[in-house]
């Protein structure tokens, strides 16, 4: 699921423009919530559910499906934003009896294998020209997944979340100085609606989490005081 999610991603930062792509990844908490409740049994209230359905209207924004130059690779985008989410699900599903460290070590020893043959069907040697790239680009993620790892230990996710969405922010510059592409008023309109349901979703579940910590545990058989 991982690799079909990773290739999906791929796929949509090449036919769209960067900023685009990056405002529809956002989207991956609104289809975490749902799958939350479906799959984990976890119980969202009203709040979180009018922010997952004011964050789809901001996809909506972005996507414009009855624009005439809507662009069928929105949906591969949504598509990877969707089967991310199904991935998180199946890693806090699958920690409930297994490590994380198990978790990671499996997958990272799958990922290869699987992503072997639809690689081998369009397969061509990178150039000269692009080896330097592609060590530049697994040197950044890798750092920044150590940096994030990092982060989320010494803080909160909710805490953390604002500052991930810097990327927009990021990505949006450089995709205007390096290729010249221009973020219109639909993607930033439809970004900042998508961003502010996703932020509420992570802070509304920080208050839920610290709730349930504070609530006292009445131990079984005792009277509740």
């Amino acid at each position: 699921v991982g690799i079909v999610s990773m290739m999906c991603g791929f796929w949509a930062l090449v036919h769209l423009p960067l900023a685009q792509a990056v405002a529809l990844s956002y989207s991956t908490p609104l289809f975490i919530t749902i799958g939350a409740v479906l799959v984990l049994g976890e119980v969202v209230r009203m709040r979180r559910w009018s922010a997952v359905i004011a964050g789809f209207i901001g996809v909506l924004v972005i996507v414009r499906p009855t624009a005439t130059d809507f662009s069928s690779a929105t949906l591969v985008a949504l598509l990877a934003a969707a089967i991310s989410g199904m991935v998180t699900i199946s890693i806090k599903y699958l920690s409930r009896t297994d490590p994380p460290d198990r978790i990671v070590l499996l997958t990272t020893l799958l990922w290869v294998p699987l992503s072997l043959p639809p690689a081998l069907a369009v397969w061509k040697w990178p150039t000269l020209e692009v080896w330097p790239w592609l060590v530049l680009s697994g040197a950044l993620g890798t750092g920044g997944h150590y940096c994030w790892t990092r982060a989320l230990k010494m803080a909160e996710a909710s805490a953390l979340a604002p500052l991930s969405y810097l990327q927009f922010i990021v990505v949006g510059f450089l995709a205007w100085a390096l290729f010249g592409e221009l973020i219109d008023g639909y993607t930033l309109f439809g970004a900042a609606i998508v961003i502010s349901a996703s932020l509420y979703i992570a802070r509304r579940e920080a208050q839920v989490a610290r709730q349930q910590l504070a609530e006292p545990v009445v131990a079984k058989g005792e009277p509740q005081v």
